[in-house]
């Protein structure tokens, strides 16, 4: 488990709560709605990826994705982590303030997207592998009546070689 220490520049970091930070200088991508930083659980020093939503974002998009529907994805992850699948990435906890709502997930290594732009293509066994483990995430999804609807390479993510489904906001429908 990677583990950051005390940065010495403490404007750096943003103390969230009792229990979580986020490193603003350890920027890791940018959404439609929020930015994503590594941060980190204070009491066991995990380190986490954390996205950060402006709720003002929310409002350009009414219509489309608005408050109500940020909470649904947040409970639906929590829901998911409650039995954890090694195909659907980890959701930790969220945490809302100053109109800010940070939630913290399992930091992975890259998306599917990255990690094909690298390698500019994959191999046969590769590609076996990944869309099998594409599969069991939907899978699993699908046993808890829940359809992802904006599965794209961006929204897979990769850890340690395993895929592991994200970004639930957009498309997740329990029902």
């Amino acid at each position: 488990m990677e583990r950051i220490g005390n940065p010495l520049n403490s404007k750096d970091i943003l103390q969230i709560n009792d229990d979580w930070r986020m490193f603003r200088d350890k920027f890791i991508g940018r959404g439609c709605f929020g930015d994503v930083f590594k941060g980190q659980n204070k009491t066991t020093g995990e380190i986490v990826a954390v996205k950060m939503v402006r709720l003002e974002m929310i409002k350009m998009f009414q219509g489309v994705f608005d408050q109500e529907r940020l909470m649904k994805e947040i409970q639906l992850m929590q829901d998911l982590s409650k039995n954890p699948h090694e195909n659907i990435v980890k959701f930790y906890d969220y945490v809302e303030q100053d109109r800010v709502v940070y939630m913290m997930m399992e930091l992975c290594d890259t998306t599917l997207l990255n990690h094909l732009k690298e390698k500019k293509k994959f191999t046969e066994e590769e590609a076996l592998r990944y869309g099998a483990q594409i599969l069991e995430g939907l899978h699993e999804l699908h046993e808890r009546s829940i359809s992802h609807r904006d599965l794209k390479l961006d929204n897979i993510l990769i850890k340690n070689g395993v895929c592991k489904i994200t970004d639930f906001g957009m498309g997740a429908d329990k029902g």
